[in-house]
């Protein structure tokens, strides 16, 4: 019996021993968000083999991460038997002094393999038997290397590949047929490559930085990459010709100084177009005639080529004019044939841009609208002083020193505003918008925060998600005792903690900066709280205001209604009105004349003779029968 004890309490530490040797003390063994056992190293220092033993992972491991940081990298000796009997759908092998990968490093994983991701690494160069059997491979990421020299056919093995990036290695010249057997690629970055940097000691090199002859190999691409590549411009017709699909484009920071005619134009499924950072002085009218663009970035070029007719005949839903040193005001006569399709509008840093009063009037679709760094320090209280329906404002990074509380009544639509990085002393009591999800007010000069406002933000019908408070200086006094209550609320979804010291960015409570005994103490500790009186509810006060307003008036109505019968009754009464008087002289009148006309004249005063009957008077027969009683 105790051998049989014995026995049981070995098996149990070795399962242990062995359950805990499947997950190396470096890494995290996890679930990814595909469901999927997942072990990631990304801490750095770490040597494979010796740190990390591949060999010894559970073979159900589907996804590997070896990662670090360009201060901490790791040391990676890549061998094939290290990856046998595994079944890795995806491998990251990323910050490591990796210099040259062995033929066929990854072929006891060919059959699983979708994902390898060998950036930031010191790989210098990469040869087609790097990747032999590797069909089932869909993305290849090699940026952030130092490859120079690439070579045809050299991802011959990759039929199956739809993603291939290179950026930022030093690749100078692609051959003609670099894309061999990728008939699957759908998106291909070569940005950050000095592709068109003359070649050292060249006296006349008319070489083609990328030529005609590699689009034919990628009828599928939708996405192209080579910004900040030192081209001049790429080879359209080739494009035109054979890659049909292209959705996207980016040439930013190029050599680029003209866009023509039937470049951009002919390739009818292009939405996203990037040419930021060229020194292109002219768009050709009808450049982007047909175009329908989702995207278009203009940003930092020459301000010259927002001329009239520069947009005629394209339709354009967010449009980046950012930093072109734009003045005065925006043309109606440019933006007037796009106005009606745009929804999104980027107009930061351009500080000697007129901001007038209603100027976005001329786009009733705009939803999405970026000021930042336009070095304002107010804005006037009718700047949307129109019916619109702009969900998102960013006005970080400017100046602004207050904005009026009517700032914000005609944004009934708003989900998003960024007020970050400005100089504003208070927070505007109409901030808080039916629809608004997102309020940024990081590193202002706030001190206190209206108890209304928090209450407001509390309450079950707020749909704030998140509040960012941070880098201002909280006097921490009864002045943010109802932002400090609401941080120490624990009832559910509307639990200020989980809004204003999380939201989305994930960032930390916001904390005093004075009286000094509480800097550095966030305001969901603040002991102050205690002794600060709660003002009374007036999360409700706007509609109170309201109805007693309706109330006074509809009072006011009555009333004067009240009056007005009463003085027409008082007309009608002193109208009608006759004296006692008047009315007997009308009946004795009647009795003397019976229906005779009644004679306006005074028939002037009556004697009264001894008989005690008038003279004018007739007399009375004597009734028959009567003398009896005389």
């Amino acid at each position: 019996m105790r051998n049989f004890q014995f026995s049981i309490l070995a098996f149990v530490c070795l399962l242990l021993r062995t359950v805990t040797a499947l997950c190396p003390q470096v890494c995290i063994c996890d679930i990814d968000e595909w469901g999927r056992k997942r072990t990631r190293c990304e801490n750095g220092g770490i040597r494979i083999p010796g740190t990390v033993d591949i060999q010894n992972l559970d073979n159900d491991v589907e996804v590997l991460v070896i990662s670090g940081s360009r201060q901490n990298p790791n040391f990676i000796n890549l061998e094939p038997a290290m990856f046998l009997n595994k079944r890795f759908k995806e491998i990251h092998l990323t910050y490591s002094d990796l210099e040259r990968l062995s033929s066929s490093p990854f072929h006891y994983v060919s059959n699983t393999l979708q994902v390898l991701n060998l950036t930031n690494n010191r790989l210098s160069f990469a040869v087609e038997q790097n990747f032999r059997n590797l069909s089932r491979l869909t993305h290849l990421h090699l940026d952030y290397n130092r490859i120079e020299p690439v070579f045809s056919a050299m991802f011959n093995f990759l039929s199956s590949l739809k993603v291939l990036t290179m950026s930022n290695n030093l690749i100078r010249e692609i051959p003609p047929r670099m894309a061999l057997q990728l008939s699957q690629l759908e998106v291909l970055d070569l940005s950050s490559n000095p592709l068109g940097e003359r070649q050292p000691g060249a006296v006349n090199d008319n070489r083609q930085p990328i030529p005609d002859t590699i689009f034919q190999d990628m009828p599928n691409l939708r996405v192209l990459r080579v910004a900040n590549a030192s081209l001049d411009g790429l080879p359209w017709p080739a494009i035109q010709k054979s890659v049909t699909n292209l959705n996207e484009v980016d040439l930013s920071a190029n050599r680029i100084k003209e866009i023509k005619a039937n470049q951009l134009s002919l390739n009818r499924k292009l939405e996203v177009a990037k040419l930021a950072g060229n020194p292109i002085t002219r768009i050709e009218p009808n450049a982007l005639s047909g175009m329908y663009l989702r995207y278009l970035d203009l940003s930092g070029i020459n301000p010259n080529v927002l001329a009239p007719g520069v947009f005629q005949g394209a339709r354009i839903v967010f449009l980046d004019i950012s930093d072109m040193n734009l003045n005065n005001a925006l043309n109606r006569e440019v933006f007037l044939p796009i106005s009606q399709d745009l929804k999104g509008l980027n107009i930061s840093g351009n500080p000697d841009l007129a901001l007038e009063s209603r100027m976005f009037e001329l786009f009733p679709n705009l939803e999405d609208l970026t000021m930042k760094r336009m070095n304002k320090g107010q804005l006037s209280n009718d700047f949307f002083g129109y019916q619109n329906v702009i969900q998102n404002l960013d006005l970080s990074e400017n100046q602004l020193v207050m904005l009026d509380d009517g700032f914000f009544n005609q944004l009934s639509e708003l989900t998003r505003l960024n007020l970050a990085s400005n100089q504003l002393t208070s927070i505007p009591v109409n901030i808080n918008r039916p629809k608004i999800q997102e309020i940024d007010l990081f590193n202002n000069r706030l001190t206190s925060f209206p108890d209304a406002l928090a209450m407001t933000f509390a309450s079950p019908s707020s749909r704030l998600q998140s509040l960012r408070l941070n880098s201002n200086p909280w006097h921490c006094d009864c002045s943010v005792a109802g932002l400090g209550r609401w941080l120490t609320r624990q009832d559910g979804s509307m639990n200020g903690q989980r809004i204003v010291c999380q939201g989305t960015g994930n960032f930390t409570c916001p904390v005093c900066q004075s009286p000094e005994n509480l800097r550095g103490v966030p305001l969901d500790r603040a002991t102050f709280l205690d002794s600060c009186t709660p003002i009374a509810d007036t999360r409700n006060t706007g509609t109170a205001n309201v109805d007693v307003i309706i109330a006074v008036v509809v009072c006011l109505i009555v009333l004067i209604i009240a009056v007005l019968l009463l003085v027409l009754w008082y007309r009608n009464r002193l109208h009608s009105y006759r004296t006692y008087e008047e009315k007997r002289k009308d009946a004795d009148v009647y009795d003397q004349n019976g229906d005779a006309e009644v004679f306006a004249e005074d028939p002037g005063p009556i004697s009264k003779p001894k008989s005690g009957v008038p003279a004018s008077a007739p007399v009375k027969a004597p009734v028959k029968g009567a003398e009896s009683d005389v």
